[in-house]
């Protein structure tokens, strides 16, 4: 059994390991022996007395070692895998680590810093580490590596082996096993967060992809002048997909070495072309995957390409040109780069030249969102990793799982590796046990009624401790179900599911898997083409073929009629694409209308998520798992209370991940949650938990909530928010009150015409080229103007800016709502709502919200909703505080609570403190000396802590229940000093 050392020992083997070292150096500079005899006596020792269990004394399957040695693929003279993983018993690597013999200069020579940093980078790592002993040198692998980088480029240390004493403290902290297991690993590299140069492997894949794209589109588009747009794009993806394949399974020493390469010298006339499909007849033959079925893609036979497009393109995929290592990039960074490289379509001009353009759906989105890896882990964990709980690989060969917008499958994937890992757990435990039953059909349309195909016999594992192809296999036709509108999206997912599968094959497991059937499966009817949304009834409805094309109608119950004949899919997840707003009405008039008769969530505004959920949860089982990672807003939007609604009657809400004050996706605007819900009618005593990640990123769990709770008879607001007893609370509060609109008029103020590039073009002619704003008074049009900024607690600081006021403006309002008494409410929030009032000439911005009372008093109304009693009201009913820039919404804001007392004294006393307040605020902000703004800002705490009082009291809050808001009264006052209403 292998006992790592303390600290104390490990010195001490290092220093008697360096002295060895010394003595035999001369024999090894004169190459009197070679690296495997160093890797054995001296890099090994070196990591062992570091705590690891390099050479596995402890007996773990090859697939749980903590230090993976690499079966040295060899083609050739060419070395195909990095010496050394590390890794946690998990499966979360660490760094590579490459060995040498003692005679390579480590410190000048540049091959092996490239080829250690271009391991690294492949593999998305964020450190590795080169070595022959004498020499030891930790790279960053967050840089691009080039092949005329100096040996010094990226590198973060460098030792020679007479330094191991003097930097033994560092080595420990930060690469021991003790040390990387308390996370000084990770704070080391974050303490290099900010150099410069990083280039990801996905974003780099993705440049390199979107050349070979315009490369192919150009040359197609100029030798086949029949070929239209669609058939373009359905030719360059497989084009790239076949091509993208092969070249990774030569680099993982599956297909022969350099062997598209080789194609790239041939002369003759479309001579590559042609040899290509040959490729991929073989591989058709060797695979068995539709991605290379040229029988069923008879387009591809029939057209011709250049070899001087093909030529540059096969080059640049390998060394020197290529920074790609394929062996070690996985199937999910491929994914990272597919995902983004689908956000934008090839278009063939008139004559015949290409645009690459990003799609219109992406571009109003505001982008491409891929999806994390920890947030697909965490979703799959707790909807798949549940449904595994208990299970045998015949149960589990039953689940049906299914992204309903798969997109470059990053869902799909992270489910089939949980399902992998799962398996291989399963059956090093059980490796008699019998192997799973393929339950799906392996081809043609996916109908009711397939008898299921025996139990294979055989063991499970290979001899090295991984699972063998065929439980692969199975549990990838069995498993996993994806559907998409975009049929390039669909390809990529395929491909990333079937290099998944491959990962680990080597020549001589694919020549032992062909002696009795072809490699990979055939998962053309697992991932499909259609719309998850329009269902085969819109035929009634349309029956222009163009408009069918696009919109591209899928049944689920004809499609996947044996999933549904066993009550539907056992878990719906993903991220389904989030798309809204007045111009998608716009622009899709028909399905807009379809959608709003079908939907029970569909309302006059809607995002095309929250269809994606009613979707969902019609697809899921009874008793099935919906998880989902979409924006925050369904939680509180007054447009998605049919979601709400739809959600709390028909599902159990099991968790709500917080993640709005993280950023999740490159685009920072969308704030998104998890939600995981399960397909079942939710009961009384039905709790959801309530989950946020802290600063460092881990899981925080905050509370349960009654599901309950939210199901009041309003907007149904999911306030992830509440605590015990505030539910209670808040209804008192609303309690024999009237409503803001009520008592007065609200609206928001004036709406200024936006111009210039990318504008839109309805912009009347009066708007296109007028001056809205100005520092002074041009002519009588122009009047006093405020925007949000402007308004502070019971102060308004005008800064001289004119606004021209007439019919040119989007909104110009009625010019009576900016006379008069009123109350002006800052949009963004503060502690508290960030109010004040006026009687002057102001014409006020949309960020600013207008209460012009008629009922009530104005300044009273100040007092009330200035006050900490209606912050926390409007917190507790509407969960909108939880954001970088929290908002209160006109909706909101117009149905808030007010009191109305018959007790004049009260109501002047109110009256009385909001009048003093707005005297002394600008008094503040006049003042310039620091003991009268110190003076004034104590005066002005009292008064806001008398206010709270009063406003407390008004509403008929207890002594206790005033702390559930403000914990600090007790502070302040006794329970009998709290019960005397103050006199002022």
């Amino acid at each position: 059994m292998f006992q790592p050392l303390s600290k104390e020992q490990a010195r001490l083997e290092m220093a008697r390991l360096v002295e060895n070292f010394t003595y035999q150096l001369p024999d090894f500079k004169r190459g009197k022996s070679n690296e495997t005899e160093v890797r054995v006596h001296y890099i090994n020792p070196f990591f062992k007395a570091l705590g690891w269990d390099v050479n596995n004394d402890n007996g773990a399957s090859p697939a749980y070692c903590e230090v993976v040695h690499e079966a040295r693929v060899k083609i050739g003279k060419a070395s195909k895998a990095p010496d050394y993983l590390f890794r946690l018993p998990g499966g979360q690597n660490l760094f590579f680590l490459e060995a040498k013999k003692p005679s390579v200069n480590i410190k000048g020579d540049v091959q092996p810093a490239y080829q250690v940093r271009r391991y690294g980078w492949n593999a998305k790592m964020a450190l590795s580490l080169l070595t022959d002993f004498e020499e030891l040198a930790v790279y960053d692998c967050s840089i691009q590596p080039g092949p005329k980088d100096k040996s010094s480029k990226a590198r973060l240390h460098y030792f020679t082996f007479d330094q191991y004493a003097a930097q033994f403290d560092f080595l420990w902290d930060n690469f021991s096993r003790e040390s990387v297991y308390r996370g000084n690993l990770d704070r080391f590299v974050a303490s290099g967060s900010g150099r410069r140069g990083k280039e990801t492997v996905d974003r780099a894949f993705l440049d390199t992809l979107e050349q070979m794209r315009a490369a192919l589109a150009q040359g197609l588009a100029a030798r086949n002048s029949k070929l239209d747009a669609e058939q373009m794009r359905f030719l360059v993806q497989m084009l790239l997909d076949r091509i993208i394949f092969l070249r990774i399974a030569e680099d993982r020493g599956v297909e022969p070495e350099d062997d598209l390469k080789k194609l790239a010298s041939i002369k003759a006339k479309d001579g590559i072309y042609l040899s290509l499909l040959d490729r991929f007849r073989a591989a058709a033959a060797r695979y068995n995957s539709g991605l290379f079925d040229l029988d069923k893609d008879t387009l591809s036979a029939e057209v011709r390409l250049d070899n001087t497009t093909l030529k540059p393109l096969l080059d640049g995929l390998y060394y020197p040109e290529s920074p790609y290592e394929f062996s070690v990039i996985g199937a999910e960074i491929l994914g990272s780069a597919y995902e983004r490289f689908l956000g934008k379509v090839i278009q063939l001009q008139p004559d015949r030249t290409v645009i690459i353009e990003e799609k219109p759906e992406v571009r109003k989105a505001g982008g491409v969102f891929y999806t994390p890896a920890y947030i697909v882990e965490y979703i799959v964990k707790n909807t798949v990793g549940k449904l595994c709980e208990g299970s045998s690989p015949q149960q589990i060969a039953k689940l049906r799982i299914v992204d309903p917008a798969c997109g470059s499958g990053s869902f799909l994937l992270g489910a089939y590796q949980f399902l992998l890992d799962w398996h291989l757990a399963y059956y090093q435990t059980h490796p008699t046990a019998a192997l799973p039953p393929t339950l799906a059909p392996a081809g043609g349309p996916k109908k009711a009624g397939k008898p299921a195909r025996p139990t294979g016999s055989g063991k499970a594992l290979t001899p090295d401790g991984h699972l063998t192809t065929a439980v692969k296999k199975t549990i990838l036709l069995n498993n996993l179900y994806g559907v998409d509108l975009d049929e390039q999206a669909v390809e990529v997912t395929k491909l990333s599911l079937l290099l998944k599968c491959l990962e680990g094959e080597t020549s001589a497991s694919m020549q032992q898997s062909l002696g009795l059937e072809r490699v990979l499966p055939t998962i053309d009817q697992n991932i499909r083409v259609g719309n998850s949304l329009v269902d085969v009834d819109f035929y009634d409805q349309e029956l222009n073929f163009g408009t069918e094309r696009a919109v591209k109608p899928f049944s689920w119950r004809d499609e996947f009629a044996e999933v549904f004949q066993q009550g539907g899919f056992d878990a719906v997840i993903g991220n389904p694409p989030y798309l809204g707003g007045r111009e998608w009405k716009e622009e899709n008039g028909n399905q807009y209308d379809y959608f709003t008769e079908r939907y029970a969530v569909a309302e006059t505004q809607f995002d095309m998520y929250v269809l994606f959920w009613e979707r969902g949860i019609s697809l899921a089982k009874k008793e099935g798992y919906i998880g989902y990672i979409t924006p925050n807003t369904w939680l509180n939007n007054k447009t998605t209370l049919k979601l709400r609604s739809f959600i709390l009657n028909n599902t159990v809400i099991e968790q709500i991940i917080d993640y709005s004050s993280v950023k999740v996706f490159d685009q920072a605007t969308v704030l998104p949650v998890i939600a995981l819900l399960k397909n079942n009618n939710p009961s009384s005593l039905a709790s959801t938990t309530i989950i946020r990640p802290d600063k460092t990123g881990e899981l925080i769990t905050l509370r349960n909530i009654r599901q309950t709770t939210w199901n009041d008879a309003g907007l149904k607001v999911i306030n992830i928010n509440l605590e015990e007893g505030d539910n209670e609370l808040k209804d008192k509060i609303a309690s024999d009150t009237k409503s803001v609109q009520e008592l007065a008029e609200v609206k928001f103020g004036i709406k200024i015409y936006e111009t210039g590039k990318g504008k839109p073009a309805q912009v009347p002619e009066a708007a296109k080229n007028h001056i809205f704003e100005s520092n002074s008074k041009i002519n009588s049009s122009y009047r006093h103007y405020l925007e949000g900024k402007d308004i502070h607690p019971f102060f308004i600081n005008w800064k001289n800016k004119w606004l021209s006021y007439g019919s040119h403006l989007a909104a110009p309002r009625d010019p009576k709502l900016f006379e008069g008494e009123r109350i002006l409410v800052r949009r963004i929030v503060g502690e508290r709502l960030i109010a004040s009032y006026t009687n002057d000439d102001f014409v006020t911005s949309q960020l600013l919200q207008i209460i012009k009372p008629h009922s009530i008093d104005s300044k009273y109304l100040l007092g009330i909703i200035s006050s900490t009693l209606i912050a926390y009201y409007f917190k507790k009913k509407y969960n909108r505080l939880d954001k970088v820039f929290p908002e209160i919404r006109i909706y909101e804001l117009a149905n808030l609570p007010v009191k109305i007392t018959p007790d004049q004294h009260r109501h002047d006393a109110i009256v009385t403190l909001a009048e003093q307040l707005l005297t002394l605020h600008p008094q503040l902000r006049a003042a310039r000396l620091a003991t009268e703004q110190s003076q004034l800002q104590a005066r002005i705490r009292r008064l806001d802590q008398r206010l709270d009082h009063l406003v407390y009291l008004l509403y008929g809050l207890s002594y206790t229940e005033a702390q559930i808001i403000e914990p600090a009264i007790a502070q302040r006052l006794t329970e009998a000093q709290y019960a005397v209403w103050p006199s002022n």
